[in-house]
């Protein structure tokens, strides 16, 4: 069987992915809600549940994982600070279903 061309979204998705693109917040989670375009009851979906829910339907094999991510650095004076984040985003690529 042909497999079936990417789409924009799958090309999108496989772009972070290969970059390993982290989203810590949600101003840098915004472009990728509003590219995957989920929507219930014309409300844009933000949970990363639900998106992956809208991408499993889709047949997209690209999840969003809920990550915990620790980063280090320096500020102007030459303390060390530690930013803990408990909410990241990492997008993750799933094996494809066998028919």
């Amino acid at each position: 069987m042909a497999q079936r061309p990417y789409t924009e979204l799958q090309r999108y998705l496989r772009k972070l992915y290969n970059k390993g693109t982290i989203f810590l917040m949600w101003a840098d989670r915004k472009e990728l809600i509003e590219t995957i375009n989920a929507k219930s009851n014309g409300k844009l979906l933000k949970r990363a549940s639900s998106i992956n829910k809208v991408l499993e339907e889709r047949k997209i094999n690209f999840r969003i994982k809920p990550i915990t991510k620790q980063i280090t650095f320096v500020d102007e004076n030459g303390n060390k600070i530690r930013r803990r984040y408990k909410s990241a985003w990492r997008i993750i690529k799933i094996p494809k279903e066998e028919k």
